[in-house]
């Protein structure tokens, strides 16, 4: 008798151990589809338009440039003045928020199997002779998902970036120009610009 149990025993044992295993596999299955319906979700919901901030419009424009194997593609500009919970803007200006798209094809990034990150800081604006740098202020009152230009593109990457810039209201067309701060040795300056027209 005291057999018989300790056969039944073992082999309640053996079905608890199973059944555990078939419910950790099924666990690490499901934590695996869920992170990936996570990330899926993450990126796809990553467009700049989402939750677009009040009293701003966008332009769309899609236009892309290529120099020394750096692609540079302007999706969209946000004009904006929404204050949002910061009261940065000067009266009679806007900001403008460009959103940028950069892959780096340039091979010369590669020497040596060492990889050489092409470097962004932000992009310039020009309405006719006078330039507009990168606010930091419009960077904070930023009210998008974008990561902004301070970024490092390796070779064969390609990243998603935004520019803040603070301009007249009455801007009637700005260039945008991008370029990278790498010394000239290493990578000439691309020098890619972008005219957009004022909407309004």
């Amino acid at each position: 008798m005291k057999k018989v149990l300790k056969l039944i025993l073992v082999l309640l044992s053996i079905l608890c151990m199973l059944t555990a295993c078939k419910g950790k596999d099924s666990k690490k299955s499901d934590d695996g589809e869920n992170s990936a319906s996570e990330k899926v979700s993450e990126s796809t919901s990553d467009t700049t338009t989402t939750d677009l901030p009040p009293d701003t419009i966008v332009i769309k424009v899609g236009e892309t440039q290529e120099a020394e194997g750096i692609i540079v593609t302007l999706d969209e500009v946000w004009v904006s003045t929404y204050q949002g919970r910061y009261d940065y803007l000067p009266e009679g200006h806007v900001y403008l928020f460009p959103h940028f798209t950069i892959t780096n094809q340039n091979e010369s990034s590669v020497k040596d199997n060492v990889f050489f990150s092409t470097s962004f800081g932000a992009c310039t604006g020009w309405i006719g002779d006078n330039r507009y740098n990168s606010s930091l202020k419009g960077i904070i009152a930023y009210e998008g998902k974008t990561l902004q230009m301070d970024q490092d593109v390796e070779y064969d990457q390609t990243i998603t970036a935004m520019s803040a810039l603070i301009v007249p209201d009455d801007w009637e067309e700005i260039k945008l120009v991008v370029n990278h701060g790498l010394p000239a040795q290493l990578l000439p300056k691309i020098n890619l610009a972008f005219e957009i027209k004022n909407p309004e």
